[in-house]
């Protein structure tokens, strides 16, 4: 077998590759590019797209070359109107991509807002103003760990950028990160999953300083919240969420963001704090119902204190290489594909898949208390 070998299973629908070492599989060609720390950032973006928000891959292009204010200039994923010829004109969203920067001295990254990235988000807004790109409504800049999403605005005299907490799905519907318990639940590509974790671990350990142990109670609450709402039933309102409100200031009337009001703090707190009917009725017969609990430690995650990946390693400390494969779902001349990749990579030490096959399996033989 030659070093890439690519396979079409008609039976099946499926396309094998075998990648040689030093290479990706591009998401959005299927071909092999070099892998870089960029690349990595590249491909995991692309993934994303199609996963999370349906954008099919046959409206996208990678390093898409097109004139910016006179010069040539690439952009990282262009996305166009779907099924129309792959011209500036019918742009509707632009991706730029940046490598992943390292873990700072305390293991965390500090996330950045739009203003304090604002020198490195010139070619996002250059390539979106161009005339040909009028079209172009959406943008993000993305090192992997910060996302900058924009909005543009095209006013009589100049072109304004806005700065947004999410993208569209492809069908245009947005979900709303402010208030995340309403947003439209997606599906979500697996290093992102990953990336989201990260992200929120590097915000609350690393820009709010606080210890590690602290961070990781915080986390966990944040995730229980979010189970506790998406799990809720339709004809109840969520309950751990913030968002905006009208409010008289200065004689007139303001949407105000709850998180930084009085008033708007104590309506939090009393959405979160107050029971539901079922709730006092449990109480008050004194209900408690016993249930299988699952419970778990991973010792290893795959990464270290300060953020390095870790993996595998032999008796005498050698990184081991193993045979991998790997299958993604993409779309492809109309009909659903599914990729193989079949690789020799790194393994991560990383306990999580294991637990999360364990958690399966306990679940299939024990339902969800209350459901």
């Amino acid at each position: 077998m030659s070093d890439l070998e690519v396979a079409e299973i008609d039976q099946t629908n499926e396309e094998v590759t075998s990648l040689e070492e030093g290479k990706l599989l591009d998401y959005i060609t299927g071909e092999p590019v070099k892998d870089t720390p960029k690349e990595q950032v590249h491909q995991r973006i692309a993934r994303a797209l199609f996963h999370e928000y349906g954008i099919s891959v046959e409206d996208m292009v990678p390093d898409f070359k097109m004139k910016i204010d006179g010069r040539n200039k690439k952009i990282d994923i262009a996305i166009f109107e779907p099924g129309a010829d792959k011209t500036p004109e019918n742009l509707r969203r632009v991706v730029i991509c940046d490598k992943e920067p390292k873990t700072g001295s305390k293991g965390a990254y500090k996330m950045r807002d739009h203003k304090q990235a604002e020198k490195e988000l010139g070619l996002l807004y250059a390539a979106m103003s161009q005339d040909e790109t009028e079209g172009c409504r959406w943008g993000l800049w993305t090192n992997g760990l910060d996302f900058f999403f924009f909005e543009k605005e095209r006013a009589r005299f100049d072109t304004k950028f806005h700065p947004r907490g999410d993208w569209p799905m492809a069908d245009g519907t947005l979900g709303s990160r402010t208030v995340a318990s309403q947003a439209q639940l997606r599906g979500t590509d697996r290093d992102m999953l990953l990336t989201a974790f990260r992200r929120c671990h590097n915000y609350i350990h690393g820009n709010e300083g606080m210890p590690k142990d602290a961070a990781f109670w915080q986390f966990l609450y944040l995730i229980f919240a979010k189970l506790h709402d998406e799990r809720r039933p339709k004809d109840r309102p969520p309950r751990f969420w913030t968002g905006m409100f009208e409010k008289q200031v200065n004689g007139k009337k303001q949407l105000v963001d709850e998180q930084f009001d009085p008033e708007g703090q104590k309506a939090i707190r009393e959405r979160v704090t107050k029971k539901t009917d079922e709730e006092i009725r449990a109480e008050d017969l004194g209900q408690k119902v016993d249930y299988p609990v699952f419970m778990a430690v991973a010792e290893k995650v795959g990464f270290d204190r300060r953020g390095n990946t870790l993996y595998k390693r032999g008796p005498d400390g050698e990184e081991l290489i193993e045979e991998v494969e790997h299958r993604e779902r993409v779309r492809v001349g109309g009909q659903s594909v599914v990729r193989v990749l079949r690789c020799k990579e790194k393994t991560l030490d990383n306990d999580l898949p294991r637990i999360a096959d364990a958690y399966r399996a306990f679940r299939a033989k024990n339902a969800v208390p209350g459901a």
